[in-house]
């Protein structure tokens, strides 16, 4: 999930903005939340809880708290947040870079709707959201589908069933082993549960009592040989986020 803020006080921008960024991230097939404020005072009474976002998307102009103050703001509680500052005026180009800046983006720029989407791009690639799509040939049909989007695939018999986040969740078929893909996604957040499942760690909730019990209430029991091992490799990839 990338967590995105923007902090405007012109309301017919942020809402151009935000259908921007949500075009963008939809077609990339990534989970994301946006929250919008109206001006840095908003933001900023969050205190710490700023460092929740990834990404914000600033105006510098606004009000008695500027972007750039918000920026300051933000960077005593977290670093490793990307800012993107954006602005009908280039005479804060100097100042964008004292806050660490990731992007500086003019509103009147031609191009404006480009430079929003390569900034997001570059960002998501810094933070290693895998973006790439992989084509499945599934009984039902041919897909091109993010690996995010993948909650868990089980076996049985001798077709795997992937379990898809699409308008809630979708299955779909396809004749293959299960070791196949382990192989080609276990470096990729997929944990090997047992013998029949294969799990995204997104979407575990929690391993216990040598269950593993997915997001959508779904339980997979787990194997005492490699409860430990599991777990294991469940709290370290929790810990990369």
């Amino acid at each position: 999930m990338v967590k995105i803020a923007i902090c405007d006080d012109e309301r017919v921008f942020v809402r151009k903005l935000k259908n921007i960024i949500s075009g963008c991230l939809d077609n990339k097939q990534i989970e994301y939340e946006i929250d919008c404020y109206s001006s840095g005072e908003e933001l900023s009474e969050l205190g710490i809880n700023m460092s929740q976002y990834n990404i914000l998307f600033l105006d510098i102009e606004m009000g008695s708290m500027n972007g750039i103050e918000t920026a300051k703001l933000l960077r005593k509680y977290c670093s490793d947040s990307y800012i993107v500052l954006v602005t009908a005026f280039a005479k804060y180009s100097i100042e964008g870079y004292s806050v660490d800046t990731t992007r500086y983006i003019l509103k009147n720029d031609p191009h404006f709707v480009k430079a929003i989407e390569e900034s997001l791009t570059a960002i998501l690639d810094k933070m290693k959201v895998d973006t790439k799509l992989y084509k499945f040939d599934f009984r039902e049909c041919s897909k091109n589908i993010c690996l995010n989007k993948i909650a868990y695939i089980e076996s049985i018999g001798h077709d795997l069933v992937f379990h898809i986040i699409e308008n809630g969740y979708k299955e779909y078929t396809i004749r293959a082993s299960l070791k196949t893909y382990d192989e080609m996604f276990s470096d990729k957040g997929f944990i090997r549960a047992q013998q029949s499942y294969l799990v995204n760690w997104r979407y575990i909730d929690c391993i216990k009592n040598y269950m593993i019990y997915m997001k959508d209430d779904t339980k997979i029991g787990v194997s005492k040989k490699h409860y430990k091992e599991i777990k294991q490799k469940y709290i370290e990839l929790k810990g990369e986020l």
